[in-house]
Order: structure tokens, then C-alpha cells, then sequence
């Protein structure tokens, strides 16, 4: 088996997935080091081990150590070392790397729509589907003595701007009019189709310039959709009279005004967010616009004991099961499953239930150690790593 090569040092949060790894291979007898990003090559193991030609692979979160060099030369490329790139964010973000991808470079995207949109706009790339993973954080306390009722660990979208698009020829104004209210009156549909649509009804079908409104322009319209609809879900759970404990920024930036069951409280690091998830008995997420993928907040929720209670994704219906170890909700009528979340509050056995039915579906399918093993049988198939 090749050594194992992480990299740490550029976000938080990258950095608590990258740990998950390392713990994964002290249980498993693995041997790894973690390249610090922002310390010189000649001063860490991994630029030895691949000097000196051990057999090596680098498996790192959102191209953090992919620009590394040797000289003028990329430092992986330069010596055959291969790389998985895991992104966990849209494609989009990574577009310049994705354009002219390095040799031996495989991407992995969380959601199987951003894998087939890699495969549209960046056929050079190689790509494949890895969810997200989920780890404990502490000791379990029993589901009905938590002392959260419902946790929420997420920023509202702050309200976007609207750049002018000097290639469209009212300078984006239509593109805004048309593609966010789809995005808000069709909540399933993806971004990617939401412009598609557009150039389509406007006579402008282009591939470049569909690429280029992707890359540029389709975030924006997402986090305009994203902050309508999760202020309606924090809404209303407030309207039902519940509980929740909110870690995030912007929920009352244009001073919206909650019940007294809604504690607002600032932005706190990954590793704080998870070790409150052994207190709750829910966890509230709004995924993302990814509309076949996975978060990393549900299956940390199912591995530390709470419920998770999220919106839909094919990807999550596909694989967790309503009413047996998760809830969903409607994201334009989040206010439905309010009801349940209070009988199950009501009825604590059945909650505890529940809990332990996603903490043992997680904890066998959906952790970050799964995932690394997931990585290594493919580097084994393709066995081109």
C-alpha cells in the first residue's frame, strides 16, 4: 500500500475533514504524514518520502497543496505522485485547475450533478462521486436527558450583490429575473439547468457563454435562493414555538425579529460546531444548493446521536429513510414537519430510536473513514495510483 499524504493549513474546517483522515489511518495501522501547507518542502516528511521514490498518494480537500512546485515544475506532477482532490464546494470555484488538470489528478465531488458537470464544461478531467463523511465528537448523551432541543450550525447567505455581466446585453439584468425566481419557484432544479433555461428562452444557446454565467454568475443566484429559503425554515420553526440553538451569522441582518425560542449565537470552528452535536436531539440543516449530493452536518448529526432534519437531496432520499433514521422537510413548506419533531419530543423512546438507527447507519456507511477506504478501493481498481 502507497504512503498516505495529507495536506492541512489554508481553512479550518478543510483542515478538522483532513484530521478525520489521520485518525482513520492510526486505526487502521496506515502509514501518513500532513504536508503544512506555508512551511518549506525541505522541511517536511512527505517531500522525503517522495525525493527518495517511496510509492506515494496525496489525497487532499479543495486544492489545497495542488499548487505546490519544485523549481518551476509542479511538485506531484514532477514526480509521479497521483492525487485525489476532493471538492467539497461546487466545481465552479475550481475551474482554472479543472481547465488543464495535472497528470495522474482524480476529482471527487460530493454531489453527482457536479459530477456531471465537470464532465460537460471539463471533459479533461477525471471524475468521480464521494459524499461527504460524518465523525463523533465526544461521549454520546442519552437522547432524551440532551439538554438542545434543536441545533442549528449554519451562516445565512448574506444578501448578494448583483455584478453587471458585460457579456449579456442588458448587462445581466434579464439573466437575475429569470434565473433566481426559477431557482426560488423550483426548488429542485440546479443552477446549471436554471441557465440553461435561460439562454434557451432568450435565443442565446452558447457553450462558452453558458460555461462562463456558470463560473461566474450561477453562485450568486444560488445564494439569493438560499438565504429566501432558509430564512423561511428559521421562520417557521419560530412560529411553532420550538427550540433552537443557532450558530451562525447573518439570520437577523436586516433585523428580522424571532420568537423566544430562536438563540442566536455567532460563528464558531468545525470542531466546536460537532462537539455541540452530542448535546442535541436534533440537527436542523439547509443543504447547499446541491441537489444530488450529501453535508457533512447530517451524517455528523447521525454519528454523535442526533436526528437529522433536512431538506431533500435524491442523493439523501436515496440512501436515508423518513421517519426511520432522519426527517425531511419541503423547503417551501418547512413548516410540516414542525408537528413531528414535537411528537417525537413528546414521545422520547421513539426519538431515541430513531437516533440510534442513524448513528448505527452512519457509523457503518457514512464516516470519513469509510471514505478513505472508499478512496483506496478505487486507487486499488483504476490502479493507476
Amino acid at each position: 500500500m502507497r504512503k498516505l499524504i495529507f495536506t492541512k493549513g489554508t481553512l479550518p474546517a478543510l483542515d478538522y475533514f483532513t484530521e478525520q483522515f489521520c485518525a482513520a489511518c492510526e486505526q487502521n495501522g496506515w502509514e501518513y504524514t500532513v504536508a503544512e501547507m506555508g512551511k518549506p518542502l525541505t522541511e517536511q516528511v512527505f517531500a522525503s518520502w517522495v525525493t527518495s521514490g517511496e510509492p506515494c498518494l496525496a489525497v487532499i480537500f479543495n486544492n489545497v497543496g495542488l499548487w505546490l512546485k519544485m523549481g518551476d515544475r509542479n511538485f506531484w506532477e514532477q514526480h509521479h505522485v497521483p492525487v485525489v482532490n476532493i471538492l467539497v464546494d461546487h466545481p465552479r470555484a475550481f475551474y482554472r485547475y479543472l481547465e488543464e488538470p495535472l497528470q495522474d489528478l482524480t476529482f471527487c465531488c460530493i454531489d453527482r450533478n457536479h459530477v456531471e458537470f465537470v464532465r460537460k464544461f471539463y471533459p479533461a478531467a477525471d471524475v468521480v462521486f464521494l459524499p461527504h463523511g460524518g465523525n463523533r465528537e465526544g461521549e454520546l448523551i442519552p437522547w432524551a436527558e440532551r439538554p438542545i432541543d434543536i441545533l442549528l450550525l449554519s451562516s445565512c447567505q448574506a444578501k448578494p450583490e448583483l455584478y453587471l455581466i458585460d457579456r449579456l446585453p442588458d448587462q445581466g439584468a434579464s439573466f437575475y429575473q429569470m434565473v433566481i425566481p426559477a431557482l426560488r419557484e423550483q426548488d429542485s432544479v440546479t443552477s446549471e439547468a436554471a441557465v440553461q433555461a435561460y439562454l434557451a428562452q432568450t435565443g442565446q444557446e452558447d457553450f462558452p457563454l453558458e460555461k462562463y454565467l456558470n463560473e461566474s454568475y450561477a453562485f450568486t443566484c444560488e445564494n439569493h435562493a438560499r438565504r429566501f429559503y432558509k430564512k423561511n425554515l428559521l421562520r417557521a420553526f419560530s412560529e411553532a414555538g420550538l427550540s433552537v440553538e443557532v450558530y451562525g451569522e447573518h439570520w437577523d441582518d436586516e433585523n428580522e425579529t424571532y420568537g423566544p425560542g430562536i438563540r442566536l449565537h455567532g460563528r464558531i470552528p468545525a470542531r466546536d460546531c460537532n462537539a455541540l452535536m452530542p448535546q442535541a436531539k436534533f440537527a436542523l440543516n439547509a443543504m447547499p444548493w446541491f441537489r444530488d449530493g450529501s453535508h457533512e452536518r447530517v451524517f455528523n448529526a447521525m454519528c454523535n446521536g442526533a436526528i437529522p432534519v433536512t431538506d431533500e437531496s435524491l442523493y439523501f432520499r436515496e440512501i436515508l429513510t423518513e421517519g426511520e433514521n432522519a426527517l425531511f422537510y419541503d423547503r417551501k413548506h418547512p413548516e410540516a414537519v414542525t408537528a413531528r419533531i414535537k411528537a417525537l419530543l413528546a414521545r422520547p423512546d421513539d426519538g431515541a430510536r430513531m437516533a440510534e438507527n442513524g448513528r448505527v447507519f452512519a457509523e457503518e456507511n457514512a464516516t470519513w473513514e469509510v471514505r478513505l477506504k472508499e478512496i483506496l478501493e478505487l486507487a486499488e481498481r483504476e490502479r493507476t495510483f
